[in-house]
C-alpha cells in the first residue's frame, strides 16, 4: 500500500501522520523457467481487456491488480521473478498491484495461487452538472423534502456522533464552512488535503452540511454527522483502482478509531466485471462484514449496455443508489427517474440499484474547485455550486444511513439495507416504448410535466426513493433482533473467503451476453496514475452543462 498522508483530529488541529502498510508473503515460488515451459497458460484468469493486449501489444507494459487465492504462497515472488514492479500490497484482501510486461501476463496467470488478474482501471466519477435545518422553512433545496427528512429532524435525529467517510477528491475547509469541527479528519494519497476538484466537498455537503455559509438555505441530510475526508484523486479528479483500494484499506484499518459507520463512494471502476473478480468489491465487502455501511452511486450512462457491471456498484454487499429528479418541488407525486441513471442486472445476476434518491439540481457547498472554473455560472451564493448525477444521489442515502445509526447504533449493514428497501416509495418513470423514439439529447432534457401520462407510469421495480422519516421510525420503534436482513442469498468474494469455484473470466460470457435491460454509469473525472495522468476518454463529454 502506498503511503497515505493524513490530517486528523479537529479542524483546528494540524498534525500530519504517515501511514504505510506492507504485507508479508510466503516463500513457495514457481521457478521462472518452469513458468515459461508450460504449454496451457490460463488466460481464463485474465480480464478480457488484458487478453486483448496480449494479442495486440505484447511488448508493452501494463498496470495490473493481481488477486491471490487465500492461503496461497509464492505469487508475489513469482511476479518479481518475471520482472514486475510491485506498487501496492493489500494483505487484507490477498491482492497486490504491479507493473508488468504484457507478454508475461499469461505466465503469471499460470501460477496456481493466482485467482484473477485485472487491469488497474480508471476510476469514473458519477457526478456531472445538470443545472436546471436549522430553520426548515429557509431551506431552498427540495431534495430534503423529497426524502422526507424533516420528520427525522423533528425527532431530534441529525446523525450526531456518526462518522461518514467520504472517499473522493477531498473536502475543502474555509474560515466559514458547513462542517466546522465535524470535519474530524482529512486523509490524502498525495500532498494536498484540500479539494482542488470540488466533487468531494459537494458530496460531503449533501451528507452533512449544516448551511452555515448560506444562513441555513442549503442544508444536508444529516447536519449533525461527522465527516472524515479520504482523498484518493488528484486536482483533476483522476485516479486508478489501486488508489481507491488504498483508500479503502486505510478506512478498514482506522474505522474503530474514528467511529466510521458509513462510507460514501460516488464513483465506479471503469472496467466491467463480476463482483467476485474485483479487488474493489472485495475491499468494500470486508468493510460491510465489519459493520460499515458502504453506499455507492449506480452511474450515469443509463443508455449503455451492461450498465451495472462495474465495482463497487455491482456488489450485493453495498447500497447502490440511482437518481431521480424531484422536479424542483416538495410535492412527492412528480418525482421521476432520470433516463441516464443506471439500472439493470449485473453479470452475477444482482438487480441494481437497490434504492433511489434525488440527483438533479443539487445545490451544495463547494467554495473552491476546478468544477467552479469550468462552469462559473453554476456558482450559487458565492460558496455553493449546482451539480447532479448519481454522485449526488448516493450521499443523500449516506446521510439517511447516518440518521438511522444515530437512532439505533446496533443496526447491521444488512438490516439498514433491508429497511431502506422496505420503506422506499414509488416514483414515475418513462415507458420504454416512448424512450426508444427519442435521441440521447431529448432524453436528457425530458421533463415529466411535458410528457403525456400515457407515456409514463409508476415504478414497478423492487427499489424506491428512500424515505428518511419512515426509515428512522423503523430504526427507533422496532426491536433490532426482529428486523430482517438483506443479502441472505449472496456469497462474499473468494478473495477474502476462499470460495473460488466459479471465478474465471472464461465463463463470464463477455462476447454473447445480452444486456437488454442494462443501463449504466459513469461521467468523467477518472483515472490514471499521478505521474502520467493522461486518458483519452477522461473528458466531460457526457456531462450536461445547462
Amino acid at each position: 500500500m502506498k503511503k497515505i498522508k493524513a490530517l486528523l483530529g479537529l479542524a483546528a488541529c494540524a498534525s500530519m501522520i504517515l501511514v504505510s502498510v506492507h504485507s508479508g508473503q510466503a516463500s513457495s515460488v514457481l521457478p521462472l523457467g518452469q513458468v515459461k515451459q508450460q504449454d496451457n497458460l490460463e488466460t481464463s484468469k485474465i480480464h478480457p481487456n488484458l487478453v486483448d493486449l496480449l494479442n495486440t501489444n505484447r511488448e508493452g507494459t501494463v498496470n495490473v491488480i493481481v488477486s491471490k487465492k487465500p492461503g496461497s504462497t509464492g505469487v508475489l515472488e513469482t511476479a518479481k521473478l518475471l520482472g514486475a514492479t510491485i506498487k501496492s500490497e493489500w494483505e487484507f484482501i490477498n491482492t497486490f498491484s504491479a507493473e508488468i510486461k504484457v507478454s508475461l501476463l499469461d505466465e503469471l496467470a499460470a501460477h496456481e495461487g493466482v485467482l484473477v488478474i485485472n487491469e488497474d482501471s480508471k476510476i469514473v466519477s458519477t457526478g456531472f452538472d445538470v443545472t436546471n435545518s436549522s430553520d426548515v422553512a429557509a431551506i431552498q433545496n427540495t431534495y430534503n423534502s423529497a426524502v422526507q427528512v424533516e420528520g427525522a429532524w423533528a425527532r431530534g435525529i441529525t446523525g450526531k456522533g456518526v462518522t461518514v467517510a467520504v472517499v473522493d477528491s477531498g473536502v475543502s475547509q474555509s474560515e466559514r464552512n458547513d462542517f466546522g469541527e465535524r470535519l474530524i479528519g482529512r486523509v490524502t494519497l498525495n500532498s494536498n488535503v484540500q479539494d482542488e476538484f470540488g466533487h468531494g466537498t459537494h458530496v460531503a455537503s449533501i451528507i452533512a452540511g449544516d448551511g452555515t455559509a448560506s444562513n441555513g438555505k442549503y442544508v444536508g441530510i444529516a447536519p449533525g454527522a461527522n465527516i472524515l475526508s479520504v482523498k484518493y484523486s488528484n486536482a483533476n479528479g483522476m485516479s486508478t483502482e489501486a488508489d481507491l483500494v488504498d483508500a479503502l484499506q486505510w478506512i478498514f484499518e482506522n474505522r474503530q478509531d474514528y467511529n466510521i459507520r458509513v462510507v460514501n463512494i460516488s464513483s465506479t471502476v471503469g472496467t466491467k466485471s463480476r463482483y467476485t473478480e474485483s479487488a474493489t468489491a472485495a475491499a468494500v465487502e470486508l468493510l460491510w462484514a465489519s459493520g460499515v455501511v458502504v453506499v455507492t452511486s449506480s452511474g450515469n450512462n443509463g443508455y449503455d449496455s451492461c450498465s451495472t457491471c462495474s465495482a463497487p456498484a455491482n456488489d450485493p454487499f453495498v447500497i447502490t443508489v440511482g437518481a431521480v429528479d424531484d422536479n424542483g418541488t416538495e410535492y412527492l407525486g412528480d418525482d421521476f427517474q432520470k433516463p441516464w441513471s443506471s439500472k439493470g442486472v449485473t453479470m452475477s445476476g444482482v438487480s441494481k440499484p437497490e434504492v433511489m434518491a434525488p440527483g438533479t439540481n443539487i445545490v451544495a457547498y463547494m467554495p473552491y474547485g476546478n468544477n467552479r472554473n469550468v462552469k462559473p455560472e453554476n456558482v450559487v451564493d458565492g460558496a455553493y455550486f449546482k451539480m447532479g448525477g448519481t454522485s449526488m444521489a448516493a450521499p443523500v442515502v449516506s446521510g439517511v444511513v447516518a440518521l438511522m445509526l444515530e437512532a439505533n447504533p446496533d443496526l447491521t449493514p444488512n438490516q439498514i439495507k433491508w429497511i431502506l428497501q422496505a420503506t422506499g416509495r414509488d416514483y414515475l418513470e418513462f415507458k420504454d416504448r416512448f424512450l426508444r423514439q427519442l435521441s440521447k439529447e431529448q432524453k436528457d432534457n425530458l421533463d415529466i410535466d411535458n410528457v403525456h401520462h400515457s407515456y409514463r407510469a409508476y415504478s414497478s421495480g423492487d427499489y424506491g426513493i428512500v424515505n428518511a422519516d419512515a426509515a428512522v421510525y423503523y430504526a427507533v420503534n422496532y426491536q433490532t433482533s426482529s428486523i430482517p436482513s438483506a443479502n441472505m442469498n449472496f456469497t462474499f468474494s473468494p478473495m477474502i473467503w476462499g470460495n473460488d469455484s466459479n471465478v474465471t473470466f472464461s465463463n463470464a460470457t463477455w462476447s454473447n451476453a445480452t444486456w437488454s435491460n442494462a443501463t449504466w454509469s459513469n461521467a468523467t473525472w477518472s483515472n490514471a496514475t499521478w505521474s502520467n495522468a493522461t486518458w483519452s476518454n477522461a473528458t466531460w463529454s457526457n456531462v450536461y452543462w445547462k
